[in-house]
């Protein structure tokens, strides 16, 4: 379904929209942004390709369409945790996650993936803005 209607991994959004509101927020100008996707989750291991360095990484948990009922509608599922981490000796600065289960919005298979998915990338989209906004939240500590 991710290939027919070239729907991507919300974390792509939320890692640019996170990353823009906290350069802005801490005025922060050496920050290095990589695309790469690591195999091991675990900061030691990253050390080792990256060096001593501080990391800010996002992780996937969870991206669907679940079944609301037996009424033949979806809902989009999206889990993403965010962390600040040294790569040094693995601690862990600050970490967030976001659940979002799409609410009361429902539609079906077929309204989702008319004209190529754009209804399922609006849905993802949502999912992405709202995770951004929850993990910024939980970063400043802010409402």
């Amino acid at each position: 379904l991710a290939r027919a209607t070239s729907l991507q991994d919300p974390a792509f959004k939320v890692t640019d929209g996170f990353v823009s509101a906290v350069v802005s927020q801490f005025d922060l100008t050496n920050l290095v942004l990589l695309q790469e996707a690591f195999t091991d989750d675990d900061p030691k291991a990253m050390g080792e390709k990256l060096g001593a360095t501080t990391v800010l990484d996002f992780k996937t948990h969870d991206w669907r369409l679940m079944p609301v009922g037996a009424n033949s509608r979806y809902r989009v599922i999206y889990r993403v945790r965010a962390r600040f981490f040294r790569t040094k000796d693995g601690e862990i600065l600050w970490q967030g996650y976001c659940r979002y289960d799409g609410g009361d919005s429902q539609a079906t298979l077929d309204e989702l993936t008319a004209n190529s998915g754009i209804l399922l990338r609006v849905k993802m989209d949502e999912a992405a803005d709202s995770c951004t906004a929850t993990l910024l939240v939980q970063l400043l500590g802010q409402d």
